[in-house]
């Protein structure tokens, strides 16, 4: 069993939002929504996301721990983690004392209130998981998920400023045991379980080899070439050829944004941005976030090519437009309620065009509306006067603050599907209605579906 194996409605993929220390200037909890290479853009925040899972660590011969790596892209993330500018290892839970910013394999991030035992975050509602300090030796933490697998992270002694996972537990008790570089610099080094090396990583000048089951005959070999301090191709094992993905990057003030990807099958894809982009709040260390205004994917052979475009709302994840003054380390738009006003909203509006069957354009656009939880409210999708609607109501009362709110509000209540036509003489709308209610862990209790 892995961290992930439970992850209850919406829960953030990776890769995980980069701590504060490490050059993260805005914290929003929308980024905790950012197989093998997947990209996109998220339509939340803007950002384009680039992440590669890395094959799954089975353990102890199949039972357990599974250990899911993956390494992950975020413009925000300023310095080299030892990948490159941008590039950082996902799926392991982190915590930077100094600030208390927890970030957990499943790739949510919270910020502890109280860390001397055990812990409490001022974010959080819903109890996935619970965190302490190890009383015998202060510089030792215990995570326990809620599916029963427990982290144990260290900070060497206090020698590091942040706690990285050095022991992983399945709720049956198998190990698996993480060891690192540099103890005032953790970078991963071998992943081990009570038998076998499951994986090793080794950083050598301009290249990072990243090698799965290293003790057998045919070890398989990913590699990480670096150019300037930047990710330029992840190659692929050498018996494949010399074959990966190249990737090209724009500076757009000191973030790095991936502008394109050449991919191994020859295919081709380009991101532009928007500059300046969104506003932030006064207050806050940059007045303006870059998004990707553009996403285009060329297969590269006989096939059409598919192009998006964005369009984002004056107001956005970052609570612009709500009044609010900026502060650190927490989500702004979180102190935000009705009774200051009308329910706060932010939106974005993806336009999909490729060419059909006799060269006519095909155009789709998805329409998504989220309120000042980050929760998607309303997502209008058109294509060729057909029209799908989905509304979600949340658990959430809009005129309280987030700590009088109940457990499960971040939880659907109902969720209503309409499918409808556009035009003259059509038939009526078809409606469904599901109702769901849950406990204060989160559980589904009762469900009608109409």
């Amino acid at each position: 069993m892995s961290v992930n194996d439970e992850t209850p409605n919406e829960l953030p993929q990776e890769p995980a939002d980069p701590a504060a220390e490490t050059g993260a200037p805005n914290y929003s909890n929308a980024q905790n929504f950012l197989s093998h290479l997947q990209t996109g853009v998220d339509v939340r925040t803007g950002d384009f996301t680039c992440t590669m899972s890395l094959p799954a660590l089975e353990a102890n011969n199949l039972q357990g721990p599974t250990v899911q790596l993956s390494l992950g892209f975020s413009s925000q993330l300023i310095d080299d983690v030892g990948y490159g500018e941008g590039w950082q290892l996902g799926g392991l839970t982190t915590l930077v004392e100094a600030t208390g910013t927890v970030a957990l394999s499943t790739g949510e991030r919270f910020v502890a209130k109280d860390m001397m035992s055990e812990f409490t975050f001022k974010d959080r509602k819903l109890v996935t998981f619970h965190m302490r300090r190890d009383p015998t030796n202060l510089s030792e933490f215990w995570v326990t998920h809620k599916n029963g697998v427990v982290e144990k992270l260290s900070t060497f002694n206090h020698v590091s400023p942040v706690a990285v996972p050095v022991e992983i537990r399945s709720p049956d008790g198998r190990r698996v045991y993480l060891e690192y570089n540099q103890p005032a610099a953790p970078l991963l080094r071998a992943v081990r379980d009570e038998k076998h090396q499951l994986l090793s990583i080794e950083h050598k000048l301009g290249v990072v080899e990243v090698i799965l089951h290293p003790d057998r005959a045919k070890p398989v070999v990913f590699s990480l070439m670096q150019s300037n301090n930047l990710l330029a191709q992840l190659r692929l094992p050498p018996e494949l050829g010399n074959v990966g993905w190249r990737f090209g990057y724009k500076k757009i003030g000191n973030l790095n944004h991936i502008t394109q990807i050449d991919l191994p099958t020859g295919g081709v894809e380009t991101v532009e941005y928007r500059e300046p982009g969104h506003q932030c709040l006064q207050g806050a260390p940059s007045t303006h976030m870059p998004y990707a205004s553009g996403h285009s994917r060329n297969p590269g052979y006989p096939q059409a090519s598919l192009t998006t475009t964005y369009d984002f709302s004056p107001t956005n994840y970052m609570g612009y437009g709500s009044g609010l003054h900026w502060q650190k380390d927490e989500d702004n738009l979180y102190r935000l309620t009705a009774l200051q006003g009308q329910e706060y909203l932010y939106e974005c509006t993806a336009t999909t065009e490729m060419l059909g069957d006799d060269e006519v354009v095909v155009t789709r656009t998805v329409k998504s509306v989220f309120n000042r939880l980050h929760l998607l409210v309303s997502e209008v999708t058109t294509q060729n006067k057909h029209v799908l609607e989905k509304n979600t109501r949340y658990h959430d009362d809009p005129t309280k603050l987030f700590e009088l709110q109940e457990p499960y509000f971040q939880l659907p209540h109902t969720a209503t599907t309409v499918w409808k036509l556009l035009g003259d003489d059509v038939p009526p709308p078809r409606e469904e209605v599901v109702t769901t209610e849950y406990d204060d862990f989160g559980n589904l209790i009762r469900q009608v579906d109409e």
